[in-house]
């Protein structure tokens, strides 16, 4: 995650807590695969397992998806065999837990409000067809793999590019078909990231310019984790091969990337300076006593956040209770 390529936005994505929020998918595809390969001998991983699934859920809502989907095809064996559902819950303790589960986010989602979503307004526009495969493929996809010189793609080169390291990676784990398995998950989920997030906030087509820049990056690198992951999964098979040619191709794959993520170490690494450097207008304690100044009976009052594009509201009670306390503070000072 710390060496994921994030363009020039590396201070929001890792700065801000609300944006760990994107990458609550990739943790929660992980422990599912973690749990897929408990067995009964330990219960307490498969109920760790639940208890993190749970939390990256009601986290990011684009995980419930995938978890009924992954209980649903778990069970599937189990239903098949015609064994009745109180029996399996009292022999299976695995079941017990993704029942409770189950139990657990239907509640959640009723008391999100999930079943019934409220329109966002941010980013809220047209889609913008010219930048629809920039914004599905390009920068959530392939972007870790050529993030050094992104700029000089296009959506040929894109497309291209996609289809030619899926082709290997297939190739190198035709025979492993458990690592198969995985690295297909891994990058189907990632697509599913990529698309949802387009159809959320199709204004996103409307920020990217012809691989001129890839922000916002936020939203991206959730999907860009699972392509990484899938990339590993590839040349870990290719390099456990008893083919020669097999494992040749795994270490230049390897190696390519090694090479890719050197090159652009400088894009990876921020030193004394941010390379996105805005610094304040002023304090907080100067935005909150402001904002108190401000003449309104409003229950609710906008407070100057950082950077300048961003405020947040608060009860103006509150707001005018700490303006108060600041300035006494700084008298006693």
């Amino acid at each position: 995650m710390i060496l994921m390529p994030l363009g020039e936005s590396s201070f929001e994505v890792l700065g801000r807590i609300s944006n760990i929020g994107f990458g609550m998918l990739f943790l929660c595809f992980c422990l599912l695969a973690w749990r897929r390969s408990a067995d009964r001998s330990r219960p307490w991983r498969i109920a760790t397992a639940d208890m993190g699934v749970f939390l990256c859920a009601t986290t990011n809502p684009l995980c419930f998806p995938i978890v009924v989907a992954d209980y649903a095809l778990r069970g599937r064996g189990l239903w098949r065999g015609g064994v009745p559902l109180r029996t399996i819950l009292s022999r299976n303790g695995s079941a017990r837990s993704a029942a409770g589960l189950a139990v657990a986010l239907v509640a959640a989602a009723c008391g999100m409000g999930l079943l019934e979503p409220r329109p966002n307004p941010f980013l809220k526009d047209t889609i913008r067809g010219s930048e629809l495969v920039e914004a599905v493929l390009a920068r959530p996809l392939l972007f870790p793999f050529v993030f050094p010189f992104y700029s000089g793609l296009s959506d040929v080169t894109a497309v291209a590019g996609l289809a030619v390291l899926a082709g290997v990676a297939w190739w190198l784990t035709a025979p492993a078909s458990n690592d198969r398995r995985l690295m297909a998950a891994a990058g189907g989920v990632g697509l599913y990231a990529a698309v949802a997030t387009v159809v959320m906030r199709p204004g996103l087509t409307r920020v990217l310019d012809g691989y001129s820049t890839t922000m916002l990056d936020r939203y991206y690198y959730g999907s860009s984790l699972f392509m990484t992951a899938a990339a590993c999964v590839a040349v870990s098979a290719g390099l456990r091969c008893r083919t020669a040619g097999r494992r040749g191709v795994a270490a230049i794959c390897g190696i390519l990337i090694i090479a890719v993520y050197a090159g652009g170490i400088a894009t990876l690494v921020e030193t004394g300076r941010s390379r996105w450097h805005d610094p304040p207008a002023h304090d907080f304690a100067s935005a909150v006593a402001a904002a108190a100044a401000e003449p309104t009976d409003a229950p609710l009052v906008r407070v100057q956040l950082h950077p300048r594009a961003w405020h947040a509201r608060f009860p103006i009670a509150a707001v005018r209770a700490t303006a108060i306390a600041v300035a006494a503070d700084a008298l006693r000072r």
